[in-house]
């Protein structure tokens, strides 16, 4: 039986993690981010209490006190935030509206007691995925937690003409 394998080789932007015979200058997988910086569509808005922030997902953080602090910040490889003048705090694996909720009562118990705090999500992390089995073109992915499985396979030109299109293994 043929299957479609997708399996997860990158998590985030920090350093790259290469299978072998992967190199992260190789043209392939050079040429899955290049079209991705381009292009970042949407096919609905996301809902903050589904959404599951982590390591990548860029933030933006907004801290209204006697000093107006806006600041642009990205969740590290270990799921924390760290906010400049106030701390680091872990956020990863919560939905946006928890973590606003974590961030907020850390600055208010760190820092700015009585501050107005407001978090948004600027842009989503990216996973390069490498897809392989019965594809016709079996190549790395460049997607976000946002995507859906049938872009990927339009990435990979579609299924193999023996492919079980319903028996697909993620």
């Amino acid at each position: 039986s043929l299957i479609i394998l997708v399996s997860l080789v990158f998590g985030q932007n920090y350093g790259r993690l290469q299978p072998p015979g992967i190199e992260s200058g190789s043209d392939e997988v050079q040429a899955a981010l290049a079209l991705k910086e381009k292009a970042f569509a949407l096919e609905r808005t996301i809902d903050p209490k589904q959404y599951i922030l982590g390591p990548g997902d860029k933030i933006g953080l907004n801290i209204q006190a006697a000093i107006n602090l806006t600041l642009p910040l990205t969740v590290t490889p270990t799921g924390d935030l760290f906010i400049p003048a106030v701390g680091v705090c872990h956020i990863a694996s919560y939905s946006l509206t928890q973590g606003t909720e974590i961030v907020r009562k850390f600055v208010h118990e760190n820092a700015y007691p009585t501050a107005k705090i407001e978090m948004v999500l600027v842009q989503p992390r990216q996973f390069l995925l490498q897809v392989s089995g019965a594809v016709k073109n079996p190549q790395f992915v460049v997607i976000t937690p946002l995507e859906r499985l049938d872009k990927v396979i339009v990435e990979a030109k579609g299924f193999h003409q023996l492919a079980k299109e319903f028996e697909i293994v993620v």
